[in-house]
């Protein structure tokens, strides 16, 4: 699934956490949020 992402939107040395992360949205979610930089 490819989303739209704003390349000014950092999350540099910032944690995330995303429940459901194994399939689906959640997945989807926690690849955007890991592509910004989140741990």
């Amino acid at each position: 699934m490819d989303l739209p992402r704003t390349p000014s939107f950092r999350l540099d040395g910032r944690k995330a956490l995303v429940t459901g992360a194994g399939r689906g949205i959640g997945l989807a979610a926690a690849s955007a949020l890991a592509d910004a930089g989140a741990e």
